[in-house]
Parts: C-alpha cells; sequence; structure tokens
C-alpha cells in the first residue's frame, strides 16, 4: 500500500504541480536523460513526503498522512517478520 500511494502522490504532482515535479525527479537514469525515460528518484520523493511544504494541496495533505501510515505499517511488519524469524522454533 505504501508504494501505491507513493506513486500516486507523485503522478499527481507531475499532473498537477509539475514544478515541485521537476526538483523531485532525476535528471538522467544510469546517463540516460529521463526525457527519453522515465524515472523516479524514491528517496528525494519520501524527503518532500517528509516535509512540511504542502503546497497549500488538501489532495497532497490526505496523500502525504497515507504514505507516512503506510510506511510505518511497513517497517513494523518487517522488524516483527526479522525478529519472528531470528527468534525460530
Amino acid at each position: 500500500m505504501h508504494g501505491i500511494y507513493v506513486h500516486r502522490l507523485g503522478n499527481y504532482l507531475k499532473e498537477n504541480h509539475p514544478d515541485t515535479w521537476k526538483d523531485l525527479v532525476p535528471k538522467s537514469v544510469l546517463g540516460i536523460s529521463t526525457k527519453y525515460i522515465g524515472g523516479r528518484n524514491y528517496f528525494k520523493e519520501i524527503g518532500f513526503y517528509f516535509s512540511k511544504d504542502d503546497l497549500s494541496d488538501d489532495i497532497i495533505i490526505s496523500h502525504k498522512k497515507k504514505v507516512k501510515f503506510y510506511l510505518l505499517v511497513a517497517v513494523i511488519f518487517w522488524i516483527s517478520a526479522f525478529c519472528a524469524l531470528s527468534l525460530g522454533p
């Protein structure tokens, strides 16, 4: 779910706030311009989602909350899975 909302918010930014989106996407991926191929910088996007900048847009505020919530759920899941596997029978 986290990945879905990251993708949705990225697409929303691309369509409705192109200047902000241009600041988040890389200029090239493996030396190939993103003009020719799609590319995203997950870590830059996550940095935006945890920033206080909401561009005065209620949809961005809503999606940011969902991205943060599902990231927390994913972290808890992975920690729980790691602990369960390391403790073993």
